[in-house]
């Protein structure tokens, strides 16, 4: 199952035209996916068992750009449900937070939100954050692990680095509990993050120094835990 069903699900439900355009997009994105894995493989066990030359040889390459290209179509198909959809109010956040995934809901707001990038890894998603002294805040969200990073860079050097988890303490926090509370988490860090200014201190103890961000007019060392409610979203316009 695609992990944007929900979605589908809540256009058909409205029976939105755009749940058609899903559709066919899930099956160009699947068709391109197994094209430009099994494509070229088969076009390698033909020439290995019946010859066919060169041209055979070249039809490996061929058929892997020709999957792929299947599979961009297909997203692009998806992308045009999305936005058909949320420009009759249909917003994926929300369908994704009622679904129980909390995440896919912060990730997809963060999208559109301006002054960071998100990446799609194959285990997670990176956010890249550019800040003041030239310093680049990189927040690494795996997809399934409880767990999340934020490493800050100058340049080629790593100045500094956290994480935190979110394994549960006692038996009364279920999954679904945790996976909600480490998007909370993330929300608050990275819209007081967004919202506030940051500054490198020289430290005698660390030569690359510390972090802080201002917050109410005084300068705090940066810290994973602390986010503030009013930061957790931008106004709405």
């Amino acid at each position: 199952m695609s992990l944007d069903t929900p979605y589908y699900e809540e256009l058909r439900r409205r029976r939105h035209p755009a749940a058609n355009w899903w559709i066919i997009g899930d099956l160009l994105y699947y068709a391109g996916l197994f094209g430009a894995l099994i494509g070229p493989l088969i076009c390698v066990g033909i020439a290995l068992t019946q010859g066919g030359g060169w041209k055979l040889w070249l039809a490996v390459p061929g058929a892997f750009v020709a999957g792929a290209l299947v599979l961009c179509l297909g997203s692009l198909c998806k992308a045009l449900a999305r936005s058909l959809g949320q420009r009759d109010g249909i917003d994926a956040a929300q369908v994704y937070e009622r679904d129980g995934r909390p995440l896919y809901g912060l990730i997809t707001r963060l999208r559109r939100q301006a002054g960071l990038t998100v990446s799609d890894e194959a285990q997670a998603w990176v956010l890249r954050i550019p800040k003041q002294e030239g310093l680049v805040f990189t927040v690494t969200i795996p997809r399934d692990v409880l767990e999340w990073f934020v490493d800050v860079h100058a340049g080629a050097d790593k100045m500094w680095a956290d994480w935190m988890d979110h394994y549960p303490a006692a038996d009364q926090e279920t999954i679904r509990e945790l996976h909600a509370q480490r998007a909370a988490e993330i929300e608050a860090f990275v819209f007081r993050l967004l919202a506030v200014p940051v500054r490198l201190v020289r430290q005698e103890a660390s030569p690359k120094g510390g972090l802080e961000w201002q917050v109410n007019d005084a300068w705090k060392a940066i810290s994973l835990r602390e986010g503030d409610e009013s930061q957790r979203r931008p106004p709405e316009e």
